[in-house]
């Protein structure tokens, strides 16, 4: 039975995001983007998240009111997105090319590896206790960030930096629609998904900066051999990534960040016009919120960085403003922590 029910999981974890993504692209006029889509489609989920989880938790509703609406959301989406391509008779083929097919099965041999360390062998990390001890704890006491998941106590006080960034309780609603244990889903299952999340980040990261294909498997394989031996310190990206990439700062570091370079690329070069790049920003930044507090100031700066170089380069002032609007989400959870705090 926890077989059939893994197998579910993974399944709705592949077709989720793409489908998400997918409408997201749709709305927003973002075409010519299929392999992104599984990208675009974990930050909806995770933008998601954090719209209803901050006013639920300052409210203090219950998990069960989380889940409800954070899946109806999740369940009309899907099933618009597939009314649209049913009428729409969309035909998604996926055709793999024969060229540089050693170099492309080493690169693919070396992301396979790392998933399968991360899925089969097993690490501990203290950070856990806050990011998996939330997931059960909210489980268990029907509550949004109530308990302290190391000691069992009521808290008087939200912890804001964990309560305002609601991870946790994506991979506890996991847990609650799957019936699957968190610690389960955490360890064996959603490193398979956001680690080749990363690597398509990264391939089309890849894309944006060098010239011919050959480049593009080369530069995969080059991040590839980076992340297996840059385990030097436990606060390099590769040891997010490979250790620990369930955590909210793991997937900062290696699925959002470079997803801000990547769309800044596309910006700087004007193959997305101001409009999507907008959209696609705010996104991102949303779902930056939802996965970790240090992306409050780190985003911004990221954001403001690559709008002042166009602005400079373009000199346009309009640049910056837009920037500005792109940190919004941002803000708005920096101010609310500053004041609650206060």
């Amino acid at each position: 039975m926890i077989v059939f029910k893994i197998v579910i999981l993974c399944i709705a974890l592949l077709c989720m995001p793409y489908i998400m993504g997918g409408i997201f692209a749709d709305l927003i006029g973002l075409t010519r983007c299929n392999s992104i889509k599984i990208f675009l489609g974990w930050m909806v989920v995770f933008a998601i998240a954090e719209i209803l989880i901050v006013p639920l938790t300052l409210l203090k509703c219950s998990f069960d009111v989380f889940c409800i609406i954070y899946g109806s959301l999740i369940l009309i989406t899907i099933i618009i997105y597939s009314i649209m391509m049913f009428r729409r008779k969309e035909k998604h083929i996926f055709l793999f090319d024969k060229k540089f097919i050693f170099l492309k099965c080493v690169c693919v041999g070396l992301i396979l590896l790392q998933i399968v360390i991360v899925v089969v062998m097993r690490h501990s990390d203290a950070d856990d206790v806050t990011f998996i001890g939330n997931a059960i704890t909210s489980l268990e006491t029907n509550t949004l960030y109530q308990f302290d998941p190391t000691t069992g106590e009521y808290l008087s006080e939200l912890p804001l930096r964990t309560a305002l960034s609601g991870i946790s309780m994506v991979w506890a609603f996991m847990s609650r629609i799957s019936n699957l244990h968190v610690t389960i889903i955490v360890y064996s299952i959603i490193p398979i998904y956001l680690i080749s999340c990363a690597y398509i980040v990264w391939w089309n990261l890849g894309k944006e900066l060098l010239v011919d294909e050959k480049s593009w498997w080369l530069f995969l394989v080059f991040i590839s051999v980076l992340n297996i031996f840059g385990n030097n310190t436990v606060f390099t990206t590769a040891s997010f990534l490979l250790f620990r990439i369930w955590q909210g700062k793991a997937i900062l570091a290696n699925i959002i960040i470079p997803g801000v370079w990547f769309f800044s690329l596309k910006f700087w070069k004007k193959e997305y016009n101001a409009r999507i790049s907008l959209f696609v920003m705010m996104l991102l930044s949303t779902a930056a919120c939802c996965v970790s507090s240090m992306s409050v100031p780190l985003i911004p700066v990221l954001i403001m960085g690559m709008a002042s170089i166009c602005a400079l380069t373009e000199k346009r002032i309009a640049y910056l403003f837009l920037g500005i609007m792109s940190c919004i989400p941002c803000a708005f959870i920096g101010v609310l922590y500053i004041i609650m705090r206060g």
